[in-house]
């Protein structure tokens, strides 16, 4: 009797605990979201989010009993990343010519370590569900307070952008809210399905109103992967004809008959294909000129080295282009470490997806493919300034066996705690 006592119990401090974790963790996402209501983006402000994330990991500290023993910082995947690129990017980052570039390194490498820190600490479960539920409450402070704007974009055809956000910098955003509201829906509980139905239409309304166009893709074209996937690992042919045959066919309708009338010529005004200046005839808006700038002043040299961290903040033009900002700040060894980093995941997560079936891994699949589509148009694949490239920024770092501690203690059934984990056919 008493041994059960204790395990229920356990499982009641458990259980408050994960709770409380993805609270203190979709604070500090929408706090990184909330950044943006103020226009000037100075650098205290965008420091709020990190200060109450090292806050939290501090108090994570004080409880040594609860401390896993796989939270190494010197081993384990992720720690490469987590020491080597610091180290790579210091004397080039105090010898930047921009200011500020110093300032951004102790940034990187404070939020490198804190990151480890809280992913040894937490599950990937958690951390997930807190951007799920970080993403609610953006959405509602964005309907609130820039409702009157969208009804606004939505009269008169112009681009949705209000407060301090630029366009594409909402759609990514909302990119990655789609993405985890897609997971809620297969596999959350039924509140959890409704706000997340709820979440993913208001996040393709705004980003098709803010006409983030790579966004829109990058969702498409990782949507398509994830399905393919899913249909591999349950071995479902027909739906994989279907699926692999019937997009493209529905994509050059759509795009190329007067078959889809009204509807056609409405997404031509809202996504800008056939203007000037954002058509399709642009370079990508004009973004190819820039990249091959970019590639002349990274030939002289300073691929090797690199200019400093976020030095590419001081070219007369912006690098769209998460992969080329990557390489021009950090250098080429820092670049392959990053690059190599999002390679693992991608295949460990695919792999374990057939292994197991597990949604959650599916849809961290998902996650990545649509940040790392939609970075060849922006510039957000290594920084921490926005909700979802943070939480893609800990993942880089998180131990692997952080996706392993998914299971925490069920509750009570008639009398019993059962406290090993389910089998993986079971688990949603």
């Amino acid at each position: 009797m008493k041994k059960h006592s204790s395990k229920f119990a356990k499982s009641e401090a458990s259980s408050k605990s994960s709770v409380l974790d993805i609270t203190v963790i979709a604070a500090i996402f929408a706090l990184s979201f909330a950044t943006y209501f103020t226009e000037e983006m100075h650098l205290a402000i965008q420091l709020v989010p990190v200060i109450v994330l090292a806050a939290f990991v501090v108090l994570q500290l004080l409880f040594p009993r609860r401390w896993p023993k796989r939270a190494a910082l010197f081993s384990g995947e992720g720690s490469l990343v987590l020491w080597l690129i610091p180290i790579l990017t210091c004397v080039a980052s105090l010898e930047s010519k921009s200011e500020k570039s110093p300032q951004y390194w102790a940034l990187m490498a404070g939020v490198l370590l804190l990151g480890r820190l809280l992913a040894s600490r937490i599950s990937l479960r958690e951390m997930v569900d807190g951007f799920f539920w970080s993403g609610l409450l953006c959405m509602v402070l964005l309907l609130v307070l820039g409702g009157s704007a969208l009804r606004q974009s939505i009269d008169t055809l112009a681009r949705f952008s209000d407060f301090g956000f630029h366009p594409n910098t909402l759609g990514f955003i909302f990119a990655g809210y789609f993405a985890v509201s897609t997971w809620k829906i297969m596999a959350g509980r039924w509140f959890e399905r409704t706000g997340a139905g709820f979440l993913g239409i208001t996040c393709l309304l705004i980003i098709f109103f803010a006409s983030s166009r790579g966004s829109l893709v990058a969702i498409g074209a990782s949507l398509l992967g994830v399905s393919l996937l899913w249909c591999l690992r349950r071995r479902n042919w027909k739906m994989l004809i279907a699926v692999s045959l019937l997009t493209p066919m529905l994509v050059w309708g759509f795009m190329k008959t007067t078959g889809f009338g009204d509807a056609a010529d409405y997404t031509d005004k809202v996504l800008q294909l056939s203007q000037g200046d954002r058509g399709v005839d642009s370079g990508l808006t004009g973004r190819l000129p820039h990249w091959q700038d970019t590639w002349s002043r990274l030939a002289r040299g300073s691929w090797f080295y690199g200019n400093g961290v976020r030095a590419s903040d001081g070219l007369p033009f912006a690098v769209d282009n998460g992969f080329l900002v990557v390489l021009y700040d950090l250098g080429i060894v820092p670049f392959l470490l990053i690059i190599g980093r999002f390679a693992t995941l991608l295949w460990r997560f695919c792999c374990r997806y057939f292994a197991r079936g597990a949604s959650l891994d599916l849809a961290v699949v998902l996650i990545l493919s649509i940040f790392l589509v939609n970075n060849i148009v922006d510039r957000y694949l290594f920084g921490v300034g926005n909700p979802f490239s943070l939480m893609v920024f800990i993942m880089l770092v998180a131990p692997w066996s952080a996706a392993r501690h998914e299971v925490k203690f069920l509750p009570v059934m008639r009398g019993r705690v059962p406290l090993s984990p389910q089998p993986a056919h079971a688990r949603p």
